[in-house]
């Protein structure tokens, strides 16, 4: 801890987060002695090492590890990012495995619910569009109807594409975030020319 104008800063928090990286080397420890200490390092007061910590535990691919992953978002955190990073190393443990478990803080619709949303969209997984889409019929004009297009659009599939082009046709929460998502990807000619006349008339034309 370092004095700062106010109060003290923590100058380690950096090497604390790179270090629990570097444990997963650490092989003279085994698999169970690392995990041990980055379970500990998932309640350092940093938001970056715990993020860290959670992704250290899933590069270190053991199953036992899923338990405090688990535990993690159970409880909560301050900061919904250092939840996301436990979504996404319980993927890289579980695999398909682990997308009822993140389904289930979809329900919350708060910023751990974004966090869940983005992280089913990056498993790239059919079953993780089909939740976010349901998700999104039943709350199209919701208030988080856009944080669910959001992820939708992180997921580069021709069927995700079809439904961001309905939310532009649409004039529906998440236009504009659709409208960028497409706009870096080469549509079908027809999904394209229906996006264009879309976006025209929103008054945001694809650029």
């Amino acid at each position: 801890m370092e004095p700062v104008w106010g109060g003290r800063h923590d100058t380690a928090a950096t090497l604390r987060a790179t270090c629990a990286l570097a444990l997963v080397q650490c092989r003279n420890l085994g698999d169970l002695g690392i995990l041990a200490r980055l379970t500990e390092t998932l309640v350092d007061p940093e938001k970056t090492v715990r993020s860290e910590a959670a992704r250290a535990i899933g590069c270190l691919g053991r199953p036992e590890g899923t338990l405090p992953l688990r535990l993690k978002a159970l409880v909560n955190d301050a900061e919904p990012e250092a939840v996301g990073a436990c979504f996404s190393a319980l993927h890289a443990i579980e695999g398909r495995a682990a997308i009822p478990f993140m389904e289930r803080f979809l329900d919350a619709a708060d910023e751990r619910a974004e966090e869940a949303a983005a992280a089913l969209a990056l498993t790239r997984e059919p079953e993780a569009f089909e939740i976010l889409k349901r998700r999104w019929e039943r709350g199209k004009r919701g208030p988080f109807a856009a944080a669910l297009v959001a992820a939708i659009a992180l997921m580069r599939m021709p069927e995700a594409f079809e439904l961001l082009v309905q939310v532009v046709e649409g004039g529906l929460p998440g236009a504009e975030t659709a409208i960028r998502a497409l706009a870096a990807v080469q549509l079908p000619a027809d999904l394209g020319a229906r996006l264009e006349t879309a976006a025209e008339k929103s008054g945001n034309p694809r650029r």
